[in-house]
């Protein structure tokens, strides 16, 4: 996240300083750049979450439909 930031940051930083000779937007980008390695540091990053999603049942089409190998999954409390 923050490093896609940063990284996207210099190619901008590069177009400022050597094309468009924008230094104060340089200057600015280059204060929000630093922002980006402190939150790096700092800054709580959520833990990613995944799901398991399975489709059961003749009303999904038979490309998305959880192979009947599969049993489906225990039902809270039964587990």
């Amino acid at each position: 996240m923050w490093e896609n930031a940063i990284q996207l940051s210099k190619e901008l930083a590069g177009v400022y300083e050597n094309e468009m000779f924008e230094y104060e937007m340089l200057s600015s980008l280059l204060r929000q750049q630093a922002k980006f390695y402190e939150n790096i540091m700092k800054a709580m990053r959520p833990q990613p979450e995944y799901f398991a999603v399975g489709c059961y049942g003749q009303g999904f089409p038979s490309f998305l439909r959880v192979s009947p190998s599969l049993s489906p999954p225990p039902l809270p409390g039964q587990g």
